[in-house]
């Protein structure tokens, strides 16, 4: 499966690199295991091999990722779906000063996203009426929330 997304995104990088002429691909991402396929492809030499050289820079957060990306300081990014239909929607945590046209070209990584509770936490009924914490909480969202509904 590693494998697979390296090609398809391989592919993508290629086919964004025509249109660079040599210039490295600016590349943002969020640090961790997602980036596997991108670390093999450069440890392998498959964007070399294509005429692909990347740049690939971290973000410490979604703000700055977006807001570097719809500024063109990067042309691709790899993220998270909620950031592209918030940021799409009005709905990002900032307001970007350019009309953002960003789309989702594939995923597959479920890694980072996901919901942790306390053990007693058995199904999502049991968060009713108890506390609850995110580390981002998106302005005019309505699935942000700082306690469950009773």
């Amino acid at each position: 499966m590693l494998q697979k997304k390296t090609v398809v995104f391989c592919f993508a990088l290629s086919a964004a690199a025509a249109a660079h002429a040599q210039q490295p691909i600016e590349l943002i991402s969020f640090g961790g295991g997602a980036n596997w396929p991108v670390w093999t492809a450069m440890d392998k030499g498959l964007f070399a091999k294509h005429g692909v050289a990347v740049k690939q820079t971290f973000t410490p957060n979604s703000v700055f990722q977006m807001e570097n990306l719809v500024a063109g300081k990067f042309d691709i990014a790899t993220t998270a779906l909620d950031n592209v239909v918030a940021y799409m929607e009005g709905q990002g945590e900032v307001e970007l000063k350019t009309q953002p046209d960003l789309f989702a070209f594939m995923g597959g990584y479920a890694g980072g996203l996901r919901l942790d509770a306390a053990p007693d936490i058995k199904t999502i009924a049991d968060l009713k009426a108890r506390r609850s914490a995110s580390t981002r909480r998106p302005r005019a969202s309505p699935s942000s929330c700082t306690r469950c509904s009773r």
